[in-house]
């Protein structure tokens, strides 16, 4: 039984899109009209995983604690105050991280990302903060 529990925690869903796109609870992620999305659920955390067929674009961690930390000091780009910020283990790359001054972070990362400049038309292609709510929660009043 304990071992079904967490496979079930393990193994990616197909996921509900919101107008296209993911809802990260920082930010709202278009996915591209060919891709899948799908979610894997932890006790305390969500992970979003978006494919093409075979080929894996990019996932987004939403939680307390990513296994990564934020590159201090460096920031890819701000949006609506949020920082987009990279993430470095020794000289790997690990993607970016966003978080609030609350508790959620949101730590994309996967082939879509490469660790430059070019990544950040990624990031303003999404919406953060009141544009983000006003989309994957309209009735918060978020838009007015």
């Amino acid at each position: 039984m304990i071992l079904a529990i967490a496979l079930a925690f393990a193994l990616p869903a197909p996921t509900k899109l919101v107008e296209g796109g993911l809802c990260t609870g920082l930010a709202w992620v278009a996915v591209p009209t060919d891709a899948t999305a799908t979610v894997s659920e932890g006790p305390d955390f969500t992970v979003y995983y978006v494919d093409r067929g075979t080929t894996a674009l990019f996932g987004v961690y939403v939680g307390g604690y990513p296994m990564v930390s934020a590159d201090t000091g460096k920031t890819l780009v701000e949006i609506d105050g949020l920082a987009v910020r990279p993430s470095h283990r020794g000289a790997t790359f690990q993607g970016y991280v966003v978080g609030n001054a609350d508790y959620l972070k949101n730590h994309f990362f996967g082939a879509a990302f490469k660790d430059d400049a070019g990544d950040a038309a990624f990031f303003r292609r999404a919406l953060f903060g009141k544009a983000a709510a006003a989309r994957c929660n309209p009735s918060s009043g978020a838009s007015k």
